[in-house]
Order: C-alpha cells, then sequence, then structure tokens
C-alpha cells in the first residue's frame, strides 16, 4: 500500500509479509523506491520524499509470557 500526499504530510508505504530492518530505521529514497517498484511492477524512479514514515506488519511476539514466576510484560521501546 502506498499513501502519497501533497507535502507537509508525510509519505508512506506500507508493505505486508516482507522482510523490514530491525529497530527504527528511516524510509530512505532509495528503500522508498524498491518498495514501489515491488508493489507496482513497474520501474519508477522516485527523486525526493516528504516526511517518510515506515509501517510494516512485523511483530516480534515472544513464545510465551509466563514461566514460573516470571511474567514477560511491555514492549521493546
Amino acid at each position: 500500500m502506498l499513501i502519497a500526499s501533497p507535502p507537509p504530510a508525510p509519505t508512506t508505504v506500507v508493505e505486508f509479509g516482507v522482510p523490514q530492518p530491525d529497530g527504527d530505521v528511516a524510509l530512505t529514497v532509495e528503500g522508498f523506491q524498491v518498495s514501489l517498484r515491488r508493489a507496482s511492477g513497474t520501474p519508477v524512479t522516485v527523486t525526493s520524499i516528504a516526511g517518510p514514515v515506515r509501517l510494516t506488519d512485523n511483530t516480534r511476539q515472544a513464545s510465551t509470557y509466563r514461566r514460573g514466576r516470571v511474567l514477560l510484560a511491555g514492549d521493546r521501546r
């Protein structure tokens, strides 16, 4: 999914089922171009993006949340 709005709104790309970088890695022009080409199947060239945002369906779920007296709670931030 691509959300391209006129500035100052952010340019957003949402990909499902595609491995994404770990952590909060900024979306670059090159990364956006790769995502857009993958989603559209066309060899588009991206020269700039405004306020890039990366959203993914990545989840990092624990295999268990309780083991004995230990309870895992919270998120990675």
